[in-house]
């Protein structure tokens, strides 16, 4: 099965999701510990850093989906 490289429609959180997966992806191919919120990632066409797309994800959670960004889920058991 081939993968999706565009994302159909202009759904902003998954273009946000991929972003942030690329950024954590870079993380775990990097043999030394990055420092996140200063590294790029790109979307929409546009080089960001890991602030920048924290900032866009948490509006997005708040605007869009009337979620709280900050709210901290407990494991179970």
């Amino acid at each position: 099965m081939a993968l999706r490289t565009k994302i159909h429609g202009n759904d902003r959180l998954l273009i946000l999701a991929r972003a942030a997966y690329q950024l954590l992806k870079k993380q775990d191919e990097s043999s030394y510990v990055l420092n996140l919120l200063g590294e790029s990632t790109v979307w929409d066409g546009v080089e960001c850093d890991g602030y920048c797309l924290m900032e866009e994800l948490k509006s997005q959670l708040i605007d869009e989906h009337e979620i709280d960004p900050d709210f901290t889920e407990e494991a179970e058991g």
